[in-house]
């Protein structure tokens, strides 16, 4: 009986060590995508500001062609308005998606991370019974 005991002890002690790395691993991870979100974060911002600054200077300089060139060259503008605004939107969205892709990431981490920690204390609840029979075992 003391064996076997001994010997779960050894395993869980074992399991607990694997564990407790796995966290490590899993908190490595969830930081780096903490990161990675902050970055896009970040990123997304400065493609708004980059984008509404370029639609700023576009609007501009297409105002003063529509005023100086003659209809065909109008008809071109709005064209190229229309292309710019789609290729705007898409960038956009591909942006949005990156951001939300990576707060996704980031929620599945967090979500290990929460059942990792659960895991370990079922294992040093465990431990606690194995130890108290144990000491249990030893006393009869």
């Amino acid at each position: 009986e003391r064996e076997r005991l001994s010997n779960l002890t050894r395993q869980h002690e074992a399991q607990v060590r694997s564990l407790s790395k796995t966290q490590e691993e899993t908190d490595e991870e969830l930081q780096v995508l903490r990161s990675s979100v902050s970055l896009i974060s970040g990123n997304v911002g400065q493609v708004s500001d980059t984008i509404n600054g370029f639609r700023s200077k576009v609007a501009g300089e297409l105002d003063t062609a529509r005023a100086t060139f003659s209809r065909t060259l109008s008809d071109t503008v709005r064209s190229t308005e229309a292309m710019i605004k789609t290729t705007v939107g898409q960038g956009q969205t591909f942006c949005q998606t990156a951001l939300t892709d990576a707060q996704t990431l980031s929620k599945e981490g967090e979500e290990r991370r929460q059942e990792m920690d659960k895991s370990l204390q079922q294992l040093a609840i465990n431990n606690e019974e194995i130890k108290s029979a144990s000491i249990e075992g030893f006393s009869l």
